[in-house]
């Protein structure tokens, strides 16, 4: 089978583009049936210049524009730290208990308290009961307590504020 000739002349554009990781490829026959022919024939024309600005390599990008917006502002605020005590696994069972549980953590142990039957059903607090914290979990989080300064820098995570 002979080789399929291109149907169009290539396009060279006119600025550095960014790099499209792809394959070429050729539609075979005259009379092929493809999205192509259907814009070929309703004579659909496209704006390469247009392609060349939103695809160009140089100027300002959106990614450039994010950075020179951090550099005008002025220094941020210091970061929260989250902090963690318990096992990664841990954290990540109690948050998925969490996600199955009505409202925040602070919701769901109001509703524990006032032993409020209306926003916990049985299945909720048998999953409360299951994922409770284990006595030496108990006291690292105690240990933690005392050592730990908690204020507006420093916040516990959501799986140890929950445990706690």
């Amino acid at each position: 089978k002979p080789a399929v000739e291109p149907r169009k002349p290539d396009v060279r554009p006119g600025v550095q583009v960014k790099r499209l990781f792809w394959n070429t490829f050729r539609v075979g026959g005259v009379n092929s049936n493809t999205v192509w022919d259907a814009i070929d024939k309703e004579g659909a024309t496209l704006d390469t210049k247009e392609l060349e600005s939103l695809f160009a390599e140089t100027g300002v990008t959106a990614k450039n524009e994010v950075a020179a917006r951090l550099q005008e502002e002025p220094a941020r605020s210091p970061t929260v730290r989250r902090i963690r005590i318990l096992h990664e696994q841990r954290r990540r069972q109690l948050c998925v208990m969490m996600a199955r549980l009505p409202g925040s953590v602070h919701d769901t142990m109001q509703a524990v308290l006032s032993m409020d039957a209306c926003c916990l059903d049985k299945d909720q607090v048998m999953l409360l009961l299951l994922n409770a914290p284990s006595q030496e979990e108990a006291h690292l989080l105690r240990k933690a307590q005392r050592e730990e300064t908690v204020d507006e820098l420093n916040v516990w995570d959501t799986a140890e504020e929950f445990a706690l």
